[in-house]
This record gives structure tokens, C-alpha cells and sequence, in this order.
């Protein structure tokens, strides 16, 4: 009898059937196989990503370069501009104080030279108009026509000092000086924030005036629409406080006196003062907290928009709104 080899031990191991001992192997490898495919789809998947992450980043940061450097070369012509020209521009410069030189937004200091300038004009008109008219009394349709023509030009000039102040001294360019749009999701916000509000604090005021025993504060421009008085001088009153006011005093207590307040004090306390002056400003201690609540109110509209279109169109809605209360009251 010939001798029988010896079985390998490895090659082919006993009780199992042909091919058994391959099958978990195997399918260890499919496993460890397709997680390391996912593992790399993966890593490639995220390094596309972040590529695209960082590619989208880089253009963000070169678009935002690109955009300050535009705003900065615009704002250096405009300072060049001012101090090569003669006229205005060229004057104010040259008697502006070196420590009022500063770029890029309004200063504290521009409401008052704005503030001053503004309360000599309207004092130079009134001057005039009595010299021209002696007979014009304040109760008189030649008192009330020279008050409603010297707030217009007083508004004017507050308009036409923004600008130039802002663009000739401060070297803004139109999107510093907040002429953008407001969306209208963010106008339709603040309709809905600001009438309500404004109505509800009225209604308090009063209340509490009233507990009190005090009158509740007349509108200043009661008088202007007596039925005495002209039809011109009914719309001059009207295009004073619908547009004029509206315009000048947003450009002059949002546009330059919060800008200003805001870097120095913080959102919340520049609107605050800010509106506690615009109701100072008025020099009616009946109507100081609620033009300082209609103050507040706005600045917060402005803050939120970076817009002064939006609070001039609340600012003129709620003087429309005034004066129907005005005209219904002499009905």
C-alpha cells in the first residue's frame, strides 16, 4: 500500500462545505472595500466644498476690498474736489477747524454748525419780512404766511447743508449718506411697529394729562388752517409740514445728530437722545415726550434700515395724520 500524504491543515479545512471558508472573507473585504470608497468620496466631496467655501469667501473678502476701496478713492476726490474749488465748498473748507477734518461719517459738531446757521437764516428772513411787512402780526395771514415761509427756507437750508457739509467736509459718498432704499418687508415692518405704537402712547399721554388736570398740548400750526385764512397759504402749510419738515428734520436729527451719537454711545441711548433733542428742539413742553417717543421711534427705523427714506415717509404719514386730526378738529 502506498503511504497517503499528508493533508495540508491550511489549505482546506475539514466539516465545512467547498468555498464556506471564503465567504466571510470575502465579504470583510466588500465591506472594508466600499467603506473606504464612501471614506474617500467623502474627503473628496468635503475638500470640493471647502474649496468652493473658500473660493466663495475669497470673493466675498476681494468684492468687500474692492467696494472700500472704490468708496475710499470717491470720498478722496470729493476732499480734493472741495479744497481745489472755490464757491462754498472751497470756503468751508478753509474755515473749517483742522479737528473737525475727520472722514466717514457726520460728527456732533456738524448738527450744530447745521443747527446754527439754520437759526441765523430763519432770524435774517424774519428780519426782512417784518422790514417789508410792519403790519404783519402773528396772528395775521401776513404773520402766518412769513412763519410757514421762514420754516421752508429754514428746511431748505438744513437740506442744502447736509449735502454739502456731507459730501465737501466729510468726503461721503451717496451710500454713506443713507439714500439707499429700505426693503419693503422692512417698511411694512415698521408701518405696523410705528402707527400702533404712536397711537397707543397718544392715547396714554392725554390719559394722564388729563388725571392730571392739565390741557392736552394744541398743534402749533392749528392757526394756519383758520378758515379765514387763503387757500395758498393752506397748501404752503401743508407742503411745510408733509414734506418739508419730514425731509430737513430726518437729515438733521437721524442723518447727522444719531449718526454722530451712535459710535459714541451705542444704538439704544443715541436714539434716545437723540430724540429727547428733536423734542427739546420744538420749545413746547406739552409736546417734549411725544416728539421724543416719535423721535425714538424713528431712529430706531433708521438704525434698522440704514435708510432715511423710511423714517421720512413714517415722519410725513404721521404729520398727514396730524393735521386730519387738525382740519377734522376746525370742521
Amino acid at each position: 500500500m502506498e503511504p497517503k500524504e499528508p493533508k495540508d491543515q491550511g489549505s482546506e479545512p475539514s466539516h465545512r462545505p467547498n468555498g464556506a471558508h471564503t465567504a466571510p472573507q470575502d465579504l470583510s473585504e466588500q465591506m472594508l472595500l466600499r467603506t473606504q470608497a464612501h471614506a474617500d468620496a467623502t474627503e473628496d466631496t468635503d475638500a470640493t466644498e471647502d474649496a468652493d467655501a473658500t473660493e466663495n469667501v475669497d470673493v466675498t473678502v476681494n468684492a468687500d476690498v474692492t467696494e472700500d476701496a472704490q468708496r475710499l478713492l470717491e470720498r478722496q476726490a470729493l476732499l480734493e474736489r472741495a479744497q481745489r474749488r472755490g464757491g462754498w465748498g472751497g470756503f468751508v473748507w478753509s474755515m473749517t477747524p483742522p479737528s473737525w477734518l475727520r472722514q466717514g461719517r457726520f460728527w456732533w459738531t456738524d448738527f450744530v454748525l447745521i443747527f446754527v446757521i439754520n437759526f441765523l437764516v430763519q432770524l435774517i428772513l424774519y428780519a426782512l419780512w417784518t422790514a417789508f411787512f410792519p403790519q404783519a402780526k402773528p396772528s395775521s395771514v401776513l404773520g402766518y404766511t412769513g412763519l410757514v415761509l421762514l420754516s421752508l427756507g429754514g428746511q431748505i437750508v438744513i437740506a442744502w447743508l447736509y449735502v454739502q457739509i456731507g459730501r465737501n467736509i466729510r468726503g461721503l459718498t451717496w451710500e454713506e449718506m443713507f439714500w439707499g432704499w429700505p426693503t419693503l418687508r422692512m417698511t411694512l415692518w415698521w408701518v405696523l411697529i410705528f402707527f400702533p405704537s404712536m397711537m397707543l402712547f397718544s392715547w396714554v399721554y392725554v390719559f394722564v394729562l388729563g388725571q392730571l388736570g392739565i390741557a392736552s398740548p394744541k398743534q402749533a400750526v392749528a392757526g394756519l388752517f383758520h378758515a379765514s385764512n387763503p387757500i395758498y397759504l393752506h397748501f404752503l402749510a401743508i407742503v411745510m409740514v408733509v414734506v418739508g419738515a419730514p425731509i430737513a428734520e430726518e437729515l438733521l436729527y437721524r442723518g447727522v445728530l444719531f449718526h454722530a451719537l451712535e459710535p459714541m454711545w451705542g444704538m439704544q441711548r443715541a436714539a434716545l437722545g437723540s430724540g429727547l433733542i428733536f423734542g427739546l428742539v420744538h420749545l413746547e413742553v406739552g409736546t417734549i415726550l411725544p416728539l421724543g417717543f416719535l423721535g425714538y421711534l424713528l431712529a430706531r427705523a433708521y438704525a434698522q434700515s440704514r435708510s432715511l427714506w423710511l423714517p421720512i415717509f413714517l415722519h410725513s404719514v404721521n404729520n398727514w395724520i396730524a393735521l386730519l386730526a387738525v382740519y377734522l378738529g376746525k370742521a
